[in-house]
């Protein structure tokens, strides 16, 4: 296991950490933990305060879990990705936008009777 802190354009810091069991998968997903780094660091914010990174034992299957706090209530968010390319190439500031990674949002839509205070 390892701890990188990043630290967002708002001087947010995220701790990302790595779980590998076998010198094989630590070298790529230390690739893939690198990419990551490099694309939440262009985030402006975001409600995750930790990044669990794993990778399948065939390599194919990269795990993402995701845990922060949002008004009090901890949250956590699982990802798994199957992607044949070595190194995985999809982890880029624009997808972590996508997936509202760089938000202060939980990603969430409240149902329209609540937004309407029914």
């Amino acid at each position: 296991m390892s701890v990188e802190t990043v630290t967002l354009k708002s001087e947010q810091q995220v701790d990302v950490i790595l779980y590998s069991l076998s010198n094989t998968n630590n070298e790529l997903l230390i690739d893939q933990a690198q990419q990551l780094v490099k694309s939440l660091q262009q985030c402006p914010v975001t409600i995750w305060s930790r990044v669990f990174l794993s990778l399948s034992h065939d390599k194919q299957v990269l795990n993402i879990t995701l845990r922060g706090d949002h008004f009090g209530q901890s949250l956590i968010r699982n990802l798994k990705i199957s992607d044949l390319r070595q190194p995985k190439q999809f982890v880029t500031s624009q997808w972590l936008a996508e997936l509202n990674i760089c938000s202060t949002s939980n990603g969430r839509v409240a149902p329209s009777n609540q937004l309407q205070g029914g």
